[in-house]
C-alpha cells in the first residue's frame, strides 16, 4: 500500500483534549499513524510536532481543513502541514545516550551556547528543553544527546566547560531508558 507522510505542526493555547482532538482526526478520521511525536506546554501554550503516515488518497488540504477545524483557542492559532516524499524520509530512531543539564543566573544565549558547543564537537541533540525563572534569576538547559563514534560520557563536561562561562553549572549522565 502506498503512503503518504506528512509533517503537521500546531501550537495554541492550552487546555485539556488538544492530544486527543489532533490525533482524532489524523488516526479516527483519515486512518493515519503518528509515526513520530513531540507535544509539550510551551509558555502556556500547547505545542505540537507530528509525523503521520497516511494512505494513499490523503492530500494535503483534506488535512489541512479537517485541522484547521480544531479549537486551538485565542490569540494564537497555527497548524502547518508539510508533505515530505516517501525517499525523503528516513525513520531513524536516534536514541539519546547521554543527558546533558546546563544551568546558570538567567542570561541570554545559555541554549545556544550549549549547543553550539555539542555541534562543534559532532554531538547530536536528539531533544531540548530549557527555561527561566524570572523570579528565581535562574535558566536551566536539559539536553538529551547523541554521542559521535568513540566519544565518552566523560568528554561531555570538558568539551562544556572549554566553551561556557565558569559560573555554569553542567551535569553529563548516561540516559535513563524505559523499555517498553
Amino acid at each position: 500500500m502506498l503512503k503518504h507522510y506528512f509533517a503537521i505542526q500546531a501550537i495554541g493555547k492550552d487546555r485539556s483534549g488538544l492530544v486527543a482532538n489532533l490525533t482524532g482526526v489524523v488516526s479516527e478520521r483519515f486512518g493515519c499513524n503518528v509515526e513520530n511525536s513531540m507535544m509539550t506546554i510551551i509558555g502556556g501554550h500547547f505545542a505540537a510536532t507530528m509525523i503521520v503516515s497516511a494512505p494513499g488518497s490523503l492530500n494535503e488540504g483534506e488535512l489541512s481543513e479537517a485541522l484547521g477545524e480544531i479549537d486551538l483557542g485565542t490569540p494564537v492559532k497555527s497548524v502547518y502541514i508539510s508533505p515530505l516524499a516517501e525517499e525523503d524520509f528516513r525513520q531513524v530512531w536516534r536514541v539519546a545516550s547521554h543527558e546533558v543539564t546546563v544551568e546558570a543566573s538567567e542570561r541570554i544565549g545559555l541554549l545556544h551556547q550549549a549547543s553550539a558547543a555539542l555541534a562543534e564537537a559532532g554531538v547530536n541533540i536528539t531533544a531540548a528543553s530549557s527555561s527561566c525563572s524570572p523570579d528565581e534569576g535562574r535558566c536551566t538547559v536539559v539536553l538529551e544527546v547523541s554521542l559521535p563514534g568513540e566519544m565518552k560520557s566523560e568528554d561531555l563536561t570538558p568539551i562544556l566547560r572549554d566553551k561556557l562561562p565558569d559560573d555554569i553549572l553542567i551535569v553529563a549522565r548516561p540516559a535513563f531508558h524505559n523499555a517498553f
